[in-house]
């Protein structure tokens, strides 16, 4: 697995590589539904240099206000829809046989990027006892060093694969001639409610998240609430459906806002991505000066690194303890745990309960990978 794909003698970005293959296959897929629904295929011409103008716009425009190049696919996918409608519009066009031809080609287009997120390490998992390892030239090409040869949930395959199937089942709904808005519908319910349980394996912590949510889940809770307003000035079906799948979703996170706390911000991506930096940092002052290091996280998490030697092997020790709380023992096992994947250790961490609130974690010592890291 590598960033980069090598094609006809030349070397080009995995990502960029997957995403104009993405975008010709989109464009195609909704020219083909727009024929068979026999509309004039002029006006997917017109949405899709429409697309194509906004995607860079909106690139650039994040960009200039952010100072950072930050895509997102819930923002593109936002904007497109918004000025596809427009264009619908002032054309005087059916609004959703085209539509479900745009969702179809934004899907497509999705799972294409998907894969390129897949083989250069963006939009990454969360560490796991199995997945995907990137190694230092994705790091250099912008993969988070600290997690360079740690396991991570390859979710950007998963997501790939599920919405392949999803503008598939979108698409044969088209080509049965289904009424016009089904695919829309279709997929704006089935991709809402899948998006929200694939943030939960994200680990880039890029992302912002708001009472215990990230972006995407609050951005899949809006889009499908203005599907369900859209079925009541048009006659999008699975009305009923949207309704159910809206409001559960709705609950559901609105749940896991009121029961945000501390104890769970551990364990977000960001503070994850902390921990892996302080691990590696502590860990490489133990090697340095063969003393025990103490460090401390932004949620006053502590932690202090050293290496043992149980007559056998080398282990690495850790011991952890919350500034102004105590961590109690489920907390400080999916720690152990956390820690001994963002170690690269071949077994889980052993957790033990010490005095004054504080946990050792032991796992097997990973020199040879710890090199790697700090390589990059």
């Amino acid at each position: 697995m590598s960033p980069t794909i090598r094609v006809l003698g030349r070397t080009l970005p995995a990502f960029q590589l997957c995403g104009t293959i993405g975008w010709i296959a989109g464009i195609s897929l909704a020219l083909a539904l727009t024929a068979h629904q026999g509309l004039p295929l002029w006006g997917t011409g017109v949405l899709a240099v429409g697309a194509l103008v906004t995607f860079p716009a909106l690139v650039m425009a994040v960009k200039i206000v952010t100072g950072e190049e930050n895509i997102v696919y819930y923002h593109h996918e936002i904007a497109v829809v918004a000025v596809s409608m427009l264009t619908l519009w002032l054309l005087s066009l059916p609004l959703l046989p085209y539509l479900d031809a745009v969702f179809m080609g934004l899907g497509l287009f999705l799972a294409c990027g998907r894969i390129g997120c897949f083989l250069v390490g963006c939009c990454h998992g969360r560490p796991s006892s199995w997945g995907v390892c990137y190694g230092a030239d994705h790091a250099h090409a912008g993969f988070a060093p600290e997690l360079v040869g740690v396991r991570l949930v390859p979710i950007q395959l998963v997501e790939a694969v599920f919405v392949a199937a999803t503008v598939t089942v979108g698409t044969v709904m088209v080509l049965r001639d289904a009424v016009p808005g089904s695919a829309l519908a279709f997929y704006s319910i089935v991709y809402g409610v899948a998006r929200c349980v694939f943030e939960i394996f994200r680990g880039d912590d890029v992302r912002p998240y708001w009472r215990g949510g990230s972006e995407a889940q609050w951005t899949s809770l809006i889009v499908m609430a203005v599907v369900l307003g859209l079925s009541q000035r048009w006659p999008v079906p699975f009305g009923a459906w949207l309704l159910v799948t809206t409001l559960g979703l709705g609950v559901v996170l609105l749940g896991s806002a009121l029961t945000d706390g501390p104890r769970r911000h551990l364990f977000s991506p960001r503070h994850v991505s902390e921990l892996a930096r302080l691990l590696e940092l502590t860990h490489a002052n133990v090697e340095a000066t063969g003393r025990l290091q103490v460090a401390r996280t932004s949620l006053g998490l502590r932690v202090s690194a050293s290496t043992i030697h149980d007559g056998q092997r080398w282990l690495d020790v850790f011991a952890v303890s919350k500034e102004n709380d105590r961590l109690d023992d489920r907390t400080a096992r999916k720690l152990a745990r956390l820690i001994a994947r963002l170690r690269r250790a071949v077994a889980e961490g052993v957790v033990t309960r010490g005095a004054h609130g504080v946990y050792h974690v032991i796992v097997p010592a990973t020199a040879p990978v710890q090199a790697l890291a700090h390589a990059v």
